[in-house]
């Protein structure tokens, strides 16, 4: 695989967001593979759950991220769910202060729907990739992925196309100084891809993930470079160096996943039914809870985070902050109607593992 060699290339980029240590698993080792089967026994707390940002509009689909000794929060804000009219906000908070968030700026496109904000922080500045949808009446459908820079997170540039048309990118992690990013379309049947850049404006194929219809793919390194995908539609896949041969096995839906590690176990966390996961609060929406069976590659469930409406709901980012800790934000928001406007709320949460 080839990286765009410039300026920017040769810089040392570091991301804040350092997963911790993990497995390794080898066929045929039965010590590891028991291993595994504790760690997949381990229970995620939840504490501390607060609603960050509440304004009456529709806001969600967040992300978190740690940089310059700040919290940063972005999320789309608009009327509806779908409205034409979806912006990023982007908000800091100090680090013993995560509940005392500031408004810092608006990431405006102005030509098309900015649904949702995928984020890299590196020590040269913060890189959001815009994945933009088409007007409702047409369909709402990915146009493609627009990038912006900021070096302070308050002055923003003029977003500029990433990729390639017609592609969605999904929550972009850094793994030994190369940035990688699922990113996915419908276009030929669909499919799934890793991409790789070593400045986060010129990305390249590494290979396809998994193909079909599928979309909204997380991604997270484990200790021994092993990468590991989940994706929306119910699968969990895995692939070693160099990320071109990746073993694809079904699991539990899971949409607008996020996956992270926390000491040596993988939490995941996405939208889920409530008939399939009960618990006594309200509608049929939930943001459910999962740890991840490295062996067999299944999402093992936890438990659902708080939820005031249980309609539209959920798209979680989480935040690695030690070895045992995690910040989790997500969205919980009223049933979504088209043309009507609708209230969704930002929500965040510690969690421990145990």
């Amino acid at each position: 695989m080839r990286i765009e060699n410039s300026a920017l290339s040769r810089r040392n980029f570091v991301t804040t967001l350092a997963a911790g240590a993990g497995l390794t698993l080898t066929a045929g080792s039965a010590s590891k593979v028991a291993t595994a089967a504790a760690e997949s026994k381990r229970e995620v707390l939840v504490d501390n759950t607060q609603n960050i940002f509440s304004d009456g509009r529709w806001n969600g689909r967040p992300t978190i991220k740690y940089w310059r000794d700040r919290y940063w929060l972005f999320f789309h804000t608009g009327t509806e769910h779908a409205s034409d009219d979806g912006r990023i906000r982007v908000l800091r908070s100090r680090p013993k202060e995560p509940a005392g968030w500031e408004k810092i700026a608006i990431i405006d496109n102005y030509e098309h729907n900015d649904a949702e904000a995928h984020v890299l922080a590196t020590e040269d500045g913060l890189y959001v990739y815009l994945v933009l949808e088409a007007p409702v009446e047409k369909g709402g459908y990915a146009l493609g992925t627009m990038v912006t820079y900021s070096g302070d997170g308050e002055k923003w540039s003029t977003p500029a196309p990433c990729y390639q048309d017609k592609f969605s990118g999904w929550k972009p992690v850094t793994h030994k100084g190369i940035h990688y990013m699922p990113v996915d379309t419908k276009a030929g049947g669909g499919w799934v891809e890793l991409i790789a850049s070593n400045n986060g404006v010129h990305w390249e194929k590494v290979s396809d993930i998994i193909k079909g219809k599928v979309t909204e793919t997380s991604l997270v390194f484990l200790e021994d470079d092993t990468c590991l995908a989940v994706t929306r539609q119910g699968w969990v896949s895995m692939a070693k160096p160099p990320y071109t041969e990746w073993r694809n096995e079904k699991t539990a839906y899971c949409a607008g996943p996020a996956v992270a590690l926390i000491g040596n176990t993988v939490v995941a966390a996405g939208r889920v039914s409530a008939e399939r996961y009960p618990d006594d609060q309200p509608g049929g929406s939930r943001t459910g809870l999962f740890t991840v069976n490295r062996s067999t590659l299944q999402l093992e469930w936890q438990k659902n985070l708080f939820s005031q409406w249980g309609r539209d709901v959920s798209y979680p980012d989480i935040l690695t902050t030690g070895d045992d800790r995690a910040l989790i934000a997500w969205y919980d928001g009223e049933g979504y109607e088209q043309g009507i406007a609708k209230q969704a709320d930002i929500y965040l949460a510690t969690l421990r593992v145990v």
